[in-house]
């Protein structure tokens, strides 16, 4: 995805959670709580994403795909 349209999604997500906020549906404890530990993650996901194939990557998302339906059939 080209930086501009990721940087147009920024703004929308920002105005979203602004507007969001403004009428108190915002959390911000649990947002902080949820994205801190996920900047690691993301780190770490895209080190190794620059360092397999495009087919290793699309192969190891489904069969994440697939577990987890096979997850949601089993509850």
């Amino acid at each position: 995805m080209p930086a501009g349209r990721l940087a147009k999604l920024a703004v929308i997500a920002a105005i979203a959670a602004a507007t969001h906020g403004l009428y108190g549906n915002v959390d911000v404890a649990k947002g902080v709580l949820v994205g801190l530990p996920a900047v690691p993650g993301v780190l770490a996901g895209t080190a190794l994403q620059q360092r397999l194939s495009g087919r290793a990557v699309s192969l190891m998302f489904s069969v994440l795909l697939v577990v987890i339906a096979i997850e949601l059939l089993v509850e």
